[in-house]
């Protein structure tokens, strides 16, 4: 294919170089004063204006660290002629005492937790009214333990 302009064939032979107007540490530089400029520094803790208290001395009024206190409650459906829970060795007849009895001690220990403890052969059922005596009661921490299972290893028991 031949070029029929000579200004187009003149366009087409020049090599063209590009260049750069400024040095790249010029750039750099710039740069960095920019950064520099507008970064606000941290204000040194000690320049702030903090008044403490003068009278009060160092920790006025002392707090009681209170221990955790953990109650287990063991479930016992299997026989209705016997109590259904068992909170701390104090016999609970009914779901209603449960829940009352757990609000009086999440009052007395705020980190309270509440081991629930299955008896073999006691239905699910009574397992969720423990539960949810904990949930009435406001009880967040609750764990479970459960009775040995042949072939799986043998569960801690505590009494």
């Amino acid at each position: 294919m031949a070029v029929k302009s000579n200004l187009v064939r003149r366009m087409l032979e020049e090599e063209y170089e590009f260049e750069i107007p400024t040095s790249m540490i010029d750039v750099v530089f710039l740069l960095l004063i920019f950064f520099l400029a507008a970064t606000k520094f941290k204000v040194p803790e000690n320049k702030l204006d903090v008044e403490l208290p003068k009278d009060a001395g160092i920790n006025p009024i002392p707090t009681e660290v209170i221990p955790p206190r953990e109650y287990r409650v063991k479930v016992d459906g299997r026989d209705e002629t016997k109590y259904l829970f068992m909170l701390d060795n104090l016999e609970v007849s009914s779901q209603p005492e449960l829940v009352q009895k757990l609000t009086i001690a999440a009052k007395s220990s705020p980190q309270l937790s509440v081991v629930i403890v299955g008896q073999k052969d006691t239905p699910f059922l009574y397992i969720v009214w423990a539960l949810d005596a904990c949930k009435q009661a406001r009880i967040d921490d609750v764990k479970f333990e459960g009775f040995d299972v042949p072939g799986m290893g043998q569960a801690s028991r505590d009494g």
